[in-house]
Parts: C-alpha cells; sequence; structure tokens
C-alpha cells in the first residue's frame, strides 16, 4: 500500500489503523511512504518497522506480462533519483 504523505497530518492514524487491520485483509502487507514527516513518524513509532519505506518516489515496476511486479525507492533529495530500495518480487492477485 502506498501513502501519499506530505504534510503533519498525513497518514491519519485512523487510516493506518484501517489498513494494518486484519478484519479487512487478513494477508500480509507492506507499507510504503512518500515523506513521512517526523511529527506522524514519532506517533507511529508503535508500528515499529511497518513501514518499508518513509521517503523519496515510489516506482512500480510490472514485469511483462503482469503477474508479478517490484516496489522501487527513489532518492527524491537528488536529481538523480539513485535507487536506494527495491521491494518485491510481488505477486498480482488473480480476479
Amino acid at each position: 500500500m502506498i501513502v501519499p504523505a506530505w504534510h503533519v497530518t498525513h497518514p491519519d492514524h485512523s487510516v493506518i489503523r484501517r489498513l494494518l487491520t486484519t478484519r479487512i485483509y487478513p494477508g500480509a502487507r507492506d507499507l510504503f511512504a512518500t515523506t513521512l514527516l517526523e511529527a506522524p513518524r514519532t506517533i507511529f513509532s508503535y508500528l515499529g518497522e511497518k513501514f518499508k519505506s518513509t521517503a523519496g518516489h515510489i516506482v512500480i515496476r510490472v514485469a511483462p506480462g503482469g503477474s508479478s511486479y517490484h516496489v522501487l525507492i527513489l532518492d527524491d533529495a537528488s536529481e538523480r533519483h539513485a535507487i536506494t530500495a527495491i521491494h518485491g518480487p510481488y505477486e498480482a492477485r488473480k480476479k
């Protein structure tokens, strides 16, 4: 799940609770945030390492055929946009 965060109130605590609840979705999930500022980072510290990324551009790279994808985190502090992390592969769910 990607959380577009850029303000001290983003994401709202209730939103994070809903994203993490197993009542809505029982499976594993990874959370990525674009810019998690210090105040929400402190509030969400009880989550431990729930966020896979808390800063940077987030790019989804889908494999040919669409059966899997990777999540790439890019450094948004420079114009080079170097890749700082790669997560996955994730399997696409079939409906």
